[in-house]
Parts: structure tokens; sequence; C-alpha cells
């Protein structure tokens, strides 16, 4: 285990990582220690106790791209 935001290096680089904690935005120590077409899982929060859950695939540049996942965005409707 180790602060999200400063990442787990003696490990690094992983497949998947889950976050425990919720961010406002993706720690760039979580992208550069997933391996190119992994993922991450985490809770983005924002202002008024809004909230997501996203997901996201690390590309090989290391950026990454994912979706908000259903029923997880405050006001949504199925």
């Amino acid at each position: 285990m180790a602060d999200g935001l400063y990442g787990y290096w003696p490990e690094a680089k992983s497949d998947r990582i889950v976050a425990a904690c919720s961010f406002r935005a993706v720690p760039p120590a979580l992208l550069a220690q997933v391996r190119p077409g992994g993922k991450i899982l985490l809770t983005l929060s924002g202002w008024l106790h809004g909230y997501a859950r996203v997901l996201l695939t690390v590309a090989e540049d290391g950026t990454a791209e994912g979706q908000l996942l259903g029923d997880t965005a405050p006001g949504r409707r199925t």
C-alpha cells in the first residue's frame, strides 16, 4: 500500500490499479505506474459532494482514456 498521489515505485509497472480513495484529478504517478493497455479504476470527486467512478486504459504514450461508470454520478437516472 502507498499514498496514491505519489504512487508505489518499488513494484511499478502494474497491469491494474484500483484506488481506494477519491481524487480531484488523476495523479500522474498512477499513470506512470501502469503498463500500456493496463487499467486504472478510481473515484473522481468534485464540488458539492459530486463523484463518479471512472475506468481508464493507459496508452503507449502514458496518457489514459476511459469512461464514467454507470450509476456513479449523482443525479443520473437509468
